[in-house]
């Protein structure tokens, strides 16, 4: 059997959970997100903290599952509402934020 996972990056938590091919969900996890507010009305994310709480996330359902990854077919991602993570030369990116209405 094959497995995939999905990975909600909303404003406040990565949420992943792990589903096997017919749709059954086997597993889920939650973990905080960070948002920086360098000033008034900017808000930023940096990618490498999300990086590291999606693979926090992956980790924990798979772990809560007992799946073997290696048989881990997908990985979908979404994100917030606002969701479009632009990345500047800091490797913060600029959303739901003052700073990136330019954009």
């Amino acid at each position: 059997m094959k497995y995939l996972i999905g990975i909600d990056n909303g404003g406040t938590f990565s949420k992943t959970a792990l589903f096997d091919e017919k749709g059954k969900q086997l597993a889920s996890a939650t973990v905080p997100t960070q948002t920086l507010t360098p000033k008034p009305g900017y808000a930023q994310r940096d990618m490498n903290e999300l990086w590291k709480v999606n693979a926090k996330s992956i980790k924990r359902a798979i772990d809560e599952s007992g799946v073997d990854p290696e048989k881990i077919a997908g990985v979908s991602f979404s994100g917030h509402g606002k969701g479009l993570y632009l990345v500047g030369a800091d490797r913060t990116s600029g959303w739901n934020s003052g700073g990136s209405g330019h954009v």
